[in-house]
């Protein structure tokens, strides 16, 4: 596993949970390693992973991704992925909130008490990052990367850390200014764990009374109204996809049937 990991830039999460996946093939073949992998017990082994199916797909993804290193470097005969079995993910309804609902998160951030680890107030922290991510669709972990060298008058240049794009975002005047009074070099930089951070905004989430929801719903709303307005393709545009097929997935394509065709009304 050091080998595999050592010609790959990868965050600390994403190891740990492949070693977790590896480990779990490990001890249901009762081998000391995954150097003779064979499909009969690859699908022998994602029939008895009880998680859900988007889960056992990315199971099966990382295994597949070992193996191919191991073949590829002679530890390994060659994978034969159309050989594994291929779980059937339902694609469901992504949702996302609408304006009011995210006018009625700010409102909550702005009466936060209380400062952060880092002397940053909570209501300056919240009501910079809730408008940053509503206005540009970034990532949660973009958020937190966002320089102030990164803005120049009202606009945001930023390269996303999963898929390396760049992407320009216009920003209002009132968000550059909840970035400045924060005055840091990296305004909305996080000084907890990461998984608290989802913690903190749900309870803003609850405070507001809307439905339930996670940040990266700031995100869909982002790239849903863009498209509402703008098409699909400024849609994926702006959230920095590379296709069509990929933004589809991901927005709340109940926001565009205004501008759908429609036969005669009867």
């Amino acid at each position: 596993m050091a080998d595999y990991f050592a010609c790959r830039d990868c965050c600390t999460g994403y190891r740990r949970g492949f070693e977790q996946v590896v480990r779990s093939l490990v001890a249901f073949a009762q081998r000391d390693d995954v150097t003779a992998l064979d499909v009969a017990t690859v699908n022998a082994w994602l029939a008895t992973v009880h998680r859900s199916a988007a889960t056992r797909r990315n199971y099966r993804n990382t295994i597949l991704a070992l193996w191919g290193w191991l073949a590829r470097e002679g530890m390994a005969s060659p994978a034969a992925p159309e050989k594994i079995r291929r779980p059937q993910v339902r694609v469901g309804v992504p949702q996302c909130w609408t304006v009011e609902e995210v006018r009625q998160l700010l409102s909550v951030a702005r009466r936060l008490a209380g400062a952060l680890p880092n002397g940053v107030a909570q209501a300056a922290y919240w009501w910079a990052a809730i408008r940053l991510a509503w206005e540009t669709g970034l990532r949660r972990s973009d958020v937190w990367r966002v320089s102030m060298d990164d803005v120049v008058r009202d606009l945001l240049v930023v390269v996303s850390a999963k898929s390396g794009q760049r992407t320009v975002h216009q920003l209002t005047a009132e968000t550059v200014q909840s970035l400045q009074v924060i005055a840091r070099p990296w305004p909305l930089l996080w000084p907890y764990r990461p998984n608290r951070f989802g913690l903190h905004f749900e309870r803003i989430v609850q405070a507001a009374g809307i439905r339930r929801g996670t940040f990266k719903w700031l995100r869909r709303s982002s790239g849903s109204y863009v498209a509402a307005n703008h098409g699909e393709a400024a849609g994926a545009q702006h959230l920095g996809h590379t296709s069509l097929a990929t933004f589809r997935r991901y927005y709340d394509a109940r926001l565009v049937g205004h501008s759908r065709p429609m036969p005669p009304e009867l």
